[in-house]
């Protein structure tokens, strides 16, 4: 792709740069420069599906996984064009997210935990601790608590 296209985020197909939406998709389509820096826009947020955020480098190992199970998807970092979060929660952090399509999100989603869960045991372990209310890191009753632990002070989110 060059400076005078733009391309589908949803099919990949590629069109004149004057061309602002994809005739098949219905989307927003992207510019070079949005593609180099990994931005998504949120006029197409829609379009694709985060099925999980995190640190990149995560993300990377469960993404070739993805692709190694025949499931085609992509690690953007969910900002707006404005530096704003994307994401509903607005965690205001700079995570990045495995972004896909709508139509394989369910079977996507379910691949990605597994694999997660066999490359990073300490994870599941971690939320299985919270979902039974204790502190990961020390074992102490969390139910009651709204955003860390009141024994060592982790920081369990809110």
């Amino acid at each position: 792709m060059d400076d005078s296209t733009k391309q589908c985020p949803e099919c990949g197909a590629e069109y004149y740069a004057h061309i602002e939406e994809c005739n098949t998709c219905d989307v927003k389509l992207l510019s070079a420069d949005d593609i180099a820096e990994g931005r998504i826009n949120t006029n197409y947020v829609s379009a694709l599906v985060c099925i999980m955020e995190g640190p990149i480098d995560r993300l990377k190992e469960i993404s070739s996984g993805l692709d190694r199970a025949g499931i085609e998807c992509r690690i953007l970092n969910a900002k707006s064009d404005s530096g704003d979060d994307c994401c509903a929660s607005g965690c205001g952090s700079d995570t990045f997210g495995i972004y896909l399509s709508q139509n394989v999100a369910k079977r996507a989603a379910s691949v990605a935990r597994d694999l997660q869960d066999r490359m990073y045991p300490e994870i599941a372990e971690m939320e299985k601790q919270i979902s039974n209310g204790n502190c990961p890191a020390c074992g102490t009753n969390i139910e009651f608590s709204l955003s860390e632990c009141p024994d060592c002070g982790l920081y369990i989110g809110a």
